[in-house]
């Protein structure tokens, strides 16, 4: 396997994880030669989400505190930050639970700053992760509208059935600054599986955040989300999710039910996903927390051909195509567990005209030419 990919660390950022996840004495030895090949002053922002993990290491190594100082500014900036979010979502969250609505499932850095970094200042996030049941949408999008929330796209009153299914998730933004990204599927690829979607829920543990209650995925729920949304292209480098994964198997590796985690993967057709994102942990010697049979299992998964060109599509940004390789192979997805070629068609049709609000699917060539056609005209800009 080639080591580096678009979502897979450079050999830079290597240096940066192992400085960040090794005992302090070897940490300062990965640490320098990361220094040497590094400017902070240019850093990706990916690898600078990475500086408060790697301040509180070193700290631990004695080294002198003059040093530190540019990352404890860092660290500070994000403890700040962070001690923000979990007040906002709060009192979201008590208004939330007066509404008789069920608990919401809180999302990537929340439930990992609560119950995995122990320290908000360690686990940078850049909004707040929300996933609430479907029939509760309307209780959580008024409520965030109330809050002076603004979303990025209109939304209905009642969310039709296909609205849901072709919809992944909906942004909101405060004058303030604050996101939340509202969810009513754990990961887009499977918003289909409607009754997993609830599952993730219902296990869920229940936590206080503030004034509010929500709950948190267990181990094994939040071990798949973390490497299932981290093994794809994001415009920040997503190479934090091998921290969030080494943290969750140091603490609690043991509880981990590796059986509903390769159920889940062949289910939801990530089995190349996967496959590469435990080689390459393997291949940097961090999965000693891993079953050898686990390993072993994972890297014998034998994966469908078309998942060869969605993750290499999907692996990187290419600004001509924009979002079309994305809603092609979602809606390819929603044809996977039909049969019948016909049948199959349909699905992907009904799913790229809603996506596209278009009127018939002969208007598709029209409008991938207009939708090149913008992408182009913005690239060259």
């Amino acid at each position: 396997m080639k080591k580096h990919s678009y979502f897979l660390p450079d050999p830079t950022q290597e240096l940066l994880l192992k400085a960040c996840l090794s005992p302090p004495d070897r940490a300062v030895v990965f640490w320098k030669l990361w220094k040497a090949e590094s400017d902070i002053e240019n850093l990706d922002f990916g690898s600078f989400r990475l500086l408060p993990l790697l301040y509180k290491n070193l700290q631990s190594a004695d080294i002198e505190a003059g040093m530190l100082k540019r990352y404890r500014s860092v660290y500070r900036y994000f403890w700040y930050k962070n001690r923000l979010h979990l007040h906002q979502i709060g009192g979201f969250l008590k208004q939330y639970n007066q509404t008789g609505a069920d608990l919401p499932l809180l999302l990537k850095g929340i439930p990992l700053i609560l119950n995995y970094y122990a320290d908000p200042g360690l686990r940078p996030m850049s909004d707040i992760d929300i996933m609430v049941t479907e029939k509760d949408l309307h209780v959580a999008f008024n409520l965030l509208e109330q809050n002076g929330m603004t979303a990025d796209k209109r939304l209905p009153v009642r969310p039709s059935p296909l609205w849901l299914e072709v919809e992944k998730g909906c942004h909101f933004t405060s004058q303030s600054g604050i996101e939340v990204d509202l969810h009513w599927n754990l990961l887009p690829e499977s918003n289909y599986v409607k009754e997993e979607n609830s599952r993730y829920i219902q296990r869920g543990i229940e936590v206080e955040v503030g004034a509010g209650k929500a709950k948190v995925p267990d181990a094994t729920d939040l071990l798949y989300h973390v490497c299932a949304h981290g093994m794809k292209w994001n415009v920040v480098h997503p190479l934090r999710w091998i921290t969030d994964v080494v943290i969750i198997l140091e603490r609690d590796g043991e509880r981990i039910d590796w059986d509903r985690i390769l159920s889940a993967v062949q289910r939801d057709h990530f089995n190349l996903r996967f496959k590469k994102a435990f080689q390459y942990l393997t291949t940097v010697g961090i999965t000693d927390c891993i079953p050898p049979d686990v390993k072993h299992l994972f890297a014998r998964l034998e994966h469908g051909i078309w998942e060869i060109p969605e993750i290499r599509f999907l692996g990187r940004r290419m600004e001509l195509l924009g979002d079309l390789p994305g809603d092609f192979f979602l809606a390819y997805r929603r044809t996977l567990n039909s049969s019948g070629w016909k049948n199959r068609w349909m699905i992907f049709a009904r799913f790229i005209r809603c996506k596209w609000r278009i009127q018939h699917f002969s208007q598709l060539p029209r409008e991938i030419a207009v939708r090149l056609k913008r992408r182009l005209k913005a690239t060259i800009e």
